[in-house]
């Protein structure tokens, strides 16, 4: 093989080491991070997606279902004030203000549309003075079934409230 011959075969390796190796070796990997939650999704999950489920579908005979749903029980002031004043809600370790956020997560986001036209957020304020009233009987699914009935009537469209079993 002359010089010549040997020069340009080395010359041929290096240029593929270059075209196909170099790019790789040079180019940074970039670990991307997953998208932040939002805290009030996140206080959601830790304290709520155990039982109603990440995206809001729970086992309905056990805990109702929110996604799509919870919005509805803004419909009426005794549905606003119940979503408030369950034990769970009325006593989540959240300042006021982050569990306004997270109700309103709640109903406007998990809720899916249901909430009536116009329905004002959860304020701050609000929620402190509710949560001092949490609900205290035991019989829940009564009470719920009536403030059911009075969302259904003056909304209609949340007739699949009422396909929820028993619990809360």
């Amino acid at each position: 093989m002359s010089r010549r011959a040997h020069l340009a075969t080395v010359g041929a390796i290096l240029a593929a080491i270059l075209i196909f190796i170099v790019p790789f070796a040079v180019t940074p990997v970039v670990a991307s991070s997953p998208p932040a939650i939002p805290p009030a999704a996140s206080a959601y999950l830790e304290g709520c997606g155990g039982c109603h489920g990440v995206e809001g579908h729970s086992l309905a005979e056990r805990v109702p279902d929110i996604a799509g749903k919870a919005g509805f029980f803004l419909c009426t002031q005794a549905g606003r004030e119940y979503l408030i004043q369950l034990p769970n809600v009325a006593f989540a370790h959240l300042d006021s203000t982050k569990l306004a956020a997270v109700m309103n997560f709640v109903v406007f986001d998990m809720g899916r549309g249901s909430a009536p036209h116009g329905a004002k957020p959860f304020t701050p304020s609000e929620v402190a003075a509710l949560r001092t009233k949490p609900i205290d009987t035991t019989a829940l699914v009564a009470l719920r079934t009536g403030i059911v009935t009075g969302i259904v009537a003056r909304c209609p469209k949340a007739v699949n409230l009422n396909a929820y079993g028993g619990g809360l």
